[in-house]
């Protein structure tokens, strides 16, 4: 061995590669941001309304019971419950009993063509989907009945009841009744 000192090496390291690298990468992000802005779509806020095989339709004519709706009372949120089964008529008066603010409540009576596990089935899979929640079912004059609600976007709680009143032959007649609950808020 000697003792005599050597200078250091000189050794130069490049930045090309790092450099091509980042290029690379940067290349990549932009042409992914390019492809989701082509290919990508506003998404949809439509609501998924059930079709149950061998269940009652919904009667594109719901007038017998938009006729609750007075002016923005029930909320958007609430009148989407305003559906009907197919092959029904009313069968008395529209009963509004107060519309004031905390004290709505509409009652209507119909006649449908089907039997009474079927216009529940309707309603539970109706309003199911709209958002209401079951939180009742029984029985009232012998028939069945179901209780649903929902937070309305008034800042109300709002009670559905559907009432199976008689079965004659072929037709049920029930009531369908909407009311604000405002002990409940």
């Amino acid at each position: 061995m000697s003792d005599d000192p050597r200078p250091p090496l000189t050794t130069t390291v490049s930045l090309k590669p790092a450099a091509v690298v980042l290029v690379v990468a940067a290349l990549t992000l932009v042409t992914f941001l390019i492809v989701d802005v082509a290919v990508s779509q506003s998404p949809s806020t439509t609501t998924t309304v059930p079709v149950i095989v061998g269940g009652l339709g919904v009667d594109p004519d719901n007038a017998p019971i938009a006729q609750c709706q007075t002016g923005d009372i029930p909320p958007s949120n609430i009148s989407g419950s305003f559906v009907l089964p197919a092959q029904t008529i009313p069968a008395g008066a529209k009963l509004v009993l107060t519309t004031g603010p905390g004290e709505y409540d509409c009652q209507r009576t119909f006649s449908t063509v089907a039997s009474p596990s079927n216009i529940l089935g309707f309603y539970q899979a109706q309003l199911q989907a709209r958002g209401w929640n079951i939180f009742s079912r029984g029985t009232s004059n012998g028939g069945g009945q179901l209780l649903f609600q929902k937070n309305g976007s008034d800042t109300f709680l709002w009670v559905l009841g559907i009432t199976i009143n008689a079965h004659v032959g072929t037709s049920t007649r029930w009531t369908y009744r909407l009311y604000q609950d405002s002990d409940g808020v």
